[in-house]
Parts: structure tokens; sequence; C-alpha cells
């Protein structure tokens, strides 16, 4: 009976361990939270992106052919993992509700948040955030726009995607 329970207990934490060393919090347009920061320039390669890595950021252009234009991420690592994924996207209306509406159909219902910022020289500009939480992650979709309340302020909406692993403890230095 001992021999069993040992047994038993060797195969039920070997799927722990291996998720342990292989599974990832995020995955998204082929990278993946926890990889080093080498094996994820060596990913982009494979996906014929152009990687730049300046310390601990390493930011990603994957061409579009269709606009012959680039997709922009920001990848942030910590101890030498991946931790966060942001990409920025054009605003449009259409674009916001679609992505809004597929992240509550994959996640449920976000925590929403507004607030006002103050960029420069006192540029006022409004931030919706809709943000789930998942057992290792945070998934956020963040809308900026200009309040409108200076004219000669220029500043289109944008939108940014964020993934972030939060079994990655990172300290903010």
């Amino acid at each position: 009976m001992k021999w069993c329970h040992g047994w038993f207990a060797c195969f039920a934490l070997f799927p722990l361990v291996f998720c342990t060393l292989h599974c990832h919090a995020f995955e998204f347009a082929g990278y993946k939270s926890g990889v080093s920061l080498q094996d994820t320039q060596a990913r982009a390669v494979q996906l014929g992106d152009a990687a730049n890595s300046v310390g601990s950021i390493l930011t990603i252009n994957r061409r579009i052919a269709e606009t012959d234009g680039f997709d922009t991420y920001l990848l942030f690592f910590c101890n030498n993992r991946l931790y966060q994924l942001n990409h920025p996207e054009p605003f449009s209306a259409s674009s916001f509700v679609t992505l809004l509406k597929n992240k509550m159909d994959q996640y449920g219902v976000p925590e929403v948040t507004s607030s006002r910022l103050s960029i420069g020289n006192n540029n006022p500009v409004t931030q919706a955030e809709f943000k789930w939480k998942t057992a290792s992650d945070i998934i956020s979709l963040s809308i900026n726009a200009s309040d409108g309340s200076r004219e000669e302020l220029k500043i289109a909406p944008s939108m940014v995607q964020l993934y972030s692993d939060s079994t990655i403890e990172c300290s903010k230095q």
C-alpha cells in the first residue's frame, strides 16, 4: 500500500512540476510569459519579426503585408523572464468594441476605471481601463483621448492591450 501511495504521489506531482517548468500565464502574438529574453529574440527571428532590445525591454515590429505598416509589441523582462507585453493599436470605435466584446466573451465582465491624466504642460487626457484578472494574468484594454478642452492639443485617441504575468514577481526599480 505504501508503494502505491508513493507512486500515486509522484504521478500527482508530475503535472505540477511539468506546469511550473513549461506553462505560461499568457501567450499573445506568438510570445509567452516566463520565456527568457534570448529565447524570445530567437522566437522573433522564427516569426520574421524585427526585434530591438534595450536593457530589459524588447521592441518587436511585425510587418503587416496588407497595409505595408507594422504592428508593434513592447515586451518587458524581469530576471530575464518575460512578464509583460504591451500592444498599442490605432483607435477606432469599431476596433475598440470588437476587442472589448472578444475580451468579455473570453474573460467575463471587466473591472472598469476612468481617470484624468495630465501630459506635458497640463494637457488633459481621459483614460478608461477595462481590466480582467485570472489566476495568473492581468489583462487590460485601455483607451486614452484628449478631453477637447484645449483646441491646440492634437492628441489622437489611442488604445493599448496589456498582458501581465502576475506569477512573476518583479520589484520596481
